[in-house]
């Protein structure tokens, strides 16, 4: 890290722009030759998604790759006719240049997983269908928050699964798995808050001693950070408390959510989404912890990754 670990004041001059200045969220960050990037979706609409790019040196001070959104969805809320939304997207370096999945939100379908892919992260290629939500007699089937991890040449997806009724709503992780590029099979493995909190945002990272699974929950009012533990990406721990916040800062005042972990020197850095509750509203925005054991997180800078306005309704799902 550098010299402005210890930096406070104003945040980067992210989440500013018309197209994300209104709403953040979860970013996903590649460590790359000693440059992080950054993809991350915005709104200044609510429910209408677009993803963006930037670039750090330390993870803290970030440069748009563009002003404008690199991934824009053909069509709109209001008028409908396609996806309105490209939302909380993954990302991996390939030999021939960046691939990013993400969740799209619309009409026709309503809810699927999609896929980009560019030579420079600049330019990408039209989406790909990489899975449907399925339908539900019970209500409306969502998929969101993707996250991809490779084992043993097969490929795992877990997504956020989100059924809505029309009183209720049911969050749960699920996996999908494919070998060789074929189609994304469910596999049975389910995980829930043990608290009957409503969940998503799964970040997946293989660690000593196999695979960690850190999520998001809301429960009880307020935003935190569970984490769970397989050796095979199967069977998982009961999930457990990993982050609660801190509601002492005037950014964790309702909790923290959205985890992004990346190995580094030997230790961690974690990258979340804070909720807190303003004059006008809800406001969030993205910090960055350090750790050395994946258990005990310090705040890396008081100075957020970007902030939003405020008097936004914070999404918990």
């Amino acid at each position: 890290m550098s010299s402005s670990d210890a930096a406070a004041g104003a945040p980067a001059p992210l989440g500013e722009g018309k197209w994300d200045g209104r709403q953040l969220g979860r970013p996903f960050i590649l460590s790359l030759d000693g440059t992080y990037w950054m993809f991350y979706c915005g709104s200044d609409l609510w429910g209408e998604w677009k993803i963006g790019a930037a670039t750090s040196e330390d993870g803290i001070e970030w440069d748009r790759l563009a002003d404008e959104a690199l991934l824009v969805p053909p069509a709109t809320r209001l008028g409908g006719g396609g996806w309105h939304s490209y939302e909380n997207p993954w990302a991996q370096l390939t030999p021939e240049g960046f691939r990013l999945v993400a969740c799209a939100q619309g009409d026709d379908p309503k809810s699927a997983i999609v896929s980009f892919v560019s030579a420079d992260g600049d330019t990408w290629s039209d989406p790909v269908v990489e899975l449907v939500a399925p339908t539900s007699s019970e209500g409306v089937l969502h998929l969101r928050d993707p996250w991809i991890v490779e084992d043993d040449g097969r490929e795992s997806l877990f997504v956020t699964r989100v059924l809505t009724r029309p009183f209720d709503r049911e969050t749960r992780i699920v996996r999908y798995v494919r070998t060789n590029g074929g189609e994304w099979t469910e596999s049975g493995t389910m995980i829930v808050d043990p608290d009957g909190g409503e969940i998503s945002h799964p970040a997946i990272l293989k660690t000593d001693d196999g695979w960690t699974l850190w999520f998001s929950s809301f429960f009880e009012g307020r935003f935190r950070i569970l984490v769970a533990h397989s050796a095979d990406l199967v069977t998982w721990t009961a999930p457990t408390e990993a982050l609660a916040g801190d509601p002492t800062s005037i950014y964790e005042t309702q909790g923290v959510f959205g985890p992004m972990v990346v190995a580094h020197e030997g230790g961690f850095l974690l990258w979340h989404l804070t909720s807190s509750r303003t004059s006008d509203g809800m406001s969030i925005s993205v910090r960055l912890r350090r750790s050395a054991d994946a258990v005990t997180w310090t705040v890396v800078s008081e100075r957020p990754v970007f902030t939003a306005r405020p008097g936004v309704p914070v999404r918990p799902w």
